[in-house]
This record gives C-alpha cells, sequence and structure tokens, in this order.
C-alpha cells in the first residue's frame, strides 16, 4: 500500500492485518494511529510495535466503549509508553469527565467531538446520504463551542 501526502503537517490512521497486529506503513509524516487499537489483542504489548515504527501517538478508549471505561488500561499505556509515544484519549470524552478522566491516566493529550445534536436542515444537504442511523434522519451532530468552552475551563485548573 502506498500513501501520496500533499500540504499535510501530520497523518492519522490505522491499519491491522495478520490477526491485528499493526502494520508497518510510515512515511516522514508524524502519524498517529487511530481507534482500530482497540481492536489488539495485546494492546501492552503492541504499544512497543507502534513505538518501533515511528507512532508519535495513538488514539485509545483503552479498548472499552468510552475512554472513561478505559481509564485503567489507557493509564497502564500510558505508564508503559514513558514518553516515547503520546496516549490521546479519546471516546466519550466531555467536559463532564475531562479533568477526572487526565487525573486518572495521566495522559497529556485528549480527543473529544464535543458534539452536540441538533435540528437537521435537509435542503442544505446531499440528498440520499445520511451520517449516522436512520433515527437521525432528522438531526444532524455539530462540535459546539461552548462543549469546548467548557472543556478547557475544566482542564484549566491543571
Amino acid at each position: 500500500m502506498t500513501f501520496y501526502v500533499v500540504c499535510c503537517k501530520f497523518f492519522i490512521f490505522g491499519i491491522l492485518i495478520r490477526l491485528f497486529s499493526p502494520h508497518k506503513v510510515i512515511g516522514g509524516l508524524p502519524c498517529t494511529f487511530h481507534r482500530a487499537f482497540d481492536q489488539i489483542a495485546n494492546p501492552l504489548k503492541d504499544i512497543e510495535v507502534l513505538i518501533e515504527i515511528g507512532f508519535c501517538r495513538v488514539l485509545t478508549s483503552g479498548s472499552k466503549a468510552s475512554a472513561v471505561e478505559g481509564s485503567s488500561l489507557i493509564k497502564k499505556l500510558n505508564d508503559v509508553a514513558r514518553g516515547k509515544i503520546i496516549i490521546l484519549a479519546g471516546a466519550g470524552v466531555r467536559s463532564s469527565n475531562c479533568l477526572e478522566l487526565v487525573r486518572e491516566t495521566g495522559v497529556k493529550e485528549i480527543h473529544s467531538s464535543a458534539k452536540c445534536k441538533g435540528t437537521f436542515f435537509p435542503e442544505l444537504f446531499s440528498h440520499g446520504a445520511h451520517l449516522g442511523t436512520q433515527e437521525d434522519v432528522n438531526f444532524i451532530y455539530f462540535t459546539s463551542a461552548e462543549e469546548v468552552k467548557l472543556m478547557k475551563k475544566e482542564l484549566s485548573n491543571i
């Protein structure tokens, strides 16, 4: 597999092959391995593989549905990483839990969509292609500036 990148400062991806092992595909850009990592059978061992092949960060929920649920594994990963790779905690991160997550895990970075549900105006968008489930057809999710402000305020106390 070959990637051609033009005018890009970093790259985020995750490829799993051969029984869910990360595959070596690094170019010259700083790379983040995405949540495909949460499907790996032995994350405490395979974090070393990501370090070895040159990833600078890994996005993980600690192999759970949310980063809060996976916080114990995220902490272990952060301890194993010893600064050689950034552990980026993500999935379900909100202003209501971000401070607790950072304190419990010791991570320096978090990822959040900060999403909120709003009214969908179908006349403004392509017909036939829907984001989300069929139940979401009358709604659209968007990043809430207010949620981002609340998270920044929560984390400003660290």
